[in-house]
């Protein structure tokens, strides 16, 4: 074993040691690094503190119902979709092959620099910290594909800001067995033949199904598109004119069936709103994984809706609950805080206690004393006496 405190050298088979390297005269430690205090450590603002600093109205606000100008997730070119790719850039430093693999220290790091891009109030945090990790799941999973394809077709150019060595490490999992079989079937999964209806057809483009409904809702002046109007401009084709996906082609089909029944049973002077076309084509449309068939993004935030029940209640339950759960979070400080206190007032209970007690024995030996001035000297010693009256002038 190579001994780096101290070196042998044999010379006429005797060995000598030498002393180590810190106790050689020519060895001396540069009073810069030796003395030098160690550096305070930074404060890291948290989110909460973040939200409350000044100038953040400056920043791209975000809403749930895109109140006073905000945006929200799933909107095309508000920024977020750039924001988290420059985070999987410059924040990524080990081959994670998901975003869940991530340790929860570094999501949150995540999410404390998303918070210096992005403000919202924050009473809607909790809200805004699950639509943000849901996204940046989906974006990490996303570029990874697109990464594995890149260098399955032999690509050795490291992406664009990516780290070099997570670009090295990442094909060790690319070739797992495991990972093989989940990219199988995701493939099989893209080209299912749907029980006869065909593989999958997209004729949305590039922007969301949010924004496309957006767009609709500005061009029909603030009049919201009902759901059967917006997948039909969604997935028609615009060359052909025809809806090309069977499954959405059928669904439309049955949706406007029930509609015109139900039209057919309405008295004069009845009309069908919005919400009641909306209420028709949720009822007719399959749901899977949360999302309703035909509405992309949008339709992981509606739930079956009415005129009494708008589709934004979803956010706002969800907004209530992530609400309640940092007020129980906030809680469960302030008990512990307390439990703290009185473990504190304990101590002083005892410490008073104690001098209670030293003060009574303290009196105890001056009465002692007393005694024994009074035997020893008798009247000579001022017992209780009051002081002289001093001389009227």
């Amino acid at each position: 074993m190579t001994d780096l405190g101290s070196s042998r050298s044999t010379q006429g088979g005797q060995s000598s040691t030498q002393p180590p390297l810190s106790q050689s005269p020519s060895f001396q430690i540069p009073e810069s690094q030796s003395s030098a205090p160690a550096a305070p450590r930074v404060h890291v603002l948290t989110v909460d503190e973040l939200l409350l600093q000044e100038g953040r109205a400056l920043l791209t606000q975000l809403h749930p119902h895109l109140q006073d100008g905000g945006t929200w997730f799933g909107i095309s070119d508000n920024g977020i979709t750039k924001c988290i790719l420059r985070m999987l850039h410059s924040l990524l430093k080990h081959p994670h092959p998901k975003y869940s693999t991530m340790s929860a220290d570094d999501q949150e790091m995540w999410f404390r620099t998303f918070a210096q891009e992005y403000n919202w109030d924050p009473v809607y945090t909790g809200l805004v910290r699950t639509c943000f990790h849901q996204t940046a799941a989906r974006s990490f999973t996303s570029n990874m594909n697109e990464w594995k394809t890149k260098w399955k077709k032999g690509s050795k150019t490291t992406p664009k800001g990516l780290n070099a060595f997570v670009w090295q490490e990442m094909p060790k999992h690319w070739l797992l067995p495991a990972t093989e079989d989940d990219s199988l079937t995701h493939s099989q999964n893209r080209k299912s033949t749907r029980d006869g209806l065909g593989m999958s057809v997209h004729n949305g483009g590039a922007i969301s199904t949010m924004t496309r409904q957006l767009r609709m809702t500005k061009e029909a002046d603030g009049v919201c598109p009902d759901y059967l109007t917006l997948v039909e401009a969604t997935h028609t084709n615009k060359q052909n004119g025809e809806i090309q996906d069977s499954a959405i082609r059928n669904l439309v089909g049955n949706v406007k069936k029930r509609k015109e029944d139900l039209l057919t049973q309405m008295t004069e002077g009845d009309m069908m709103t919005g919400e009641d076309i909306n209420g028709i084509y949720l009822s007719e449309a399959p749901l899977k994984k949360g999302c309703y068939l035909g509405l992309g993004n949008l339709g992981k935030k509606v739930h079956v809706t009415s005129s009494v029940f708008p589709t934004n209640r979803n956010v706002e339950i969800e907004q209530l609950q992530e609400t309640l759960k940092e007020k129980d979070t906030q809680i469960k400080v302030l008990e512990q805080a307390n439990v703290h206190t009185q473990e504190i007032l304990k101590e002083k209970d005892t410490q008073i206690k104690g001098l209670e007690q030293a003060n009574v024995q303290t009196q105890v030996t001056l009465q002692d004393l007393v005694g024994f001035m009074k035997e020893k000297f008798g009247a000579e010693f001022p017992v209780g006496r009051s002081p002289p009256t001093p001389p009227e002038t």
